[in-house]
């Protein structure tokens, strides 16, 4: 049977962001939140498992975010 989870919810949002932050590395996020290594993973694979990116998302400007999603809907209706 499974343990429980026990680290709260904002503290899990905190190493998963943290985990981005740090370039996809486990060490500095574990020693930084004092959790181990494999909470690491396993936080990390479950918010993957949610669809979320384990990358940032590249910073763009909002013109050119609006500009990049009318040519994606535009392909979109195309296909």
């Amino acid at each position: 049977m499974p343990r429980p989870k026990t680290i709260p919810w904002k503290k899990r949002v905190a190493i998963f962001l943290a985990y981005r932050q740090f370039g996809r590395k486990v060490n500095p996020v574990a020693i930084r939140y004092a959790v181990a290594r494999s909470t690491v993973r396993i936080i990390v694979e479950e918010f993957v498992g949610m669809n979320f990116s384990g990358e940032p998302r590249a910073k763009v400007s909002e013109a050119m975010f609006r500009k990049m999603q009318e040519q994606h809907l535009a392909r979109v209706i195309e296909s």
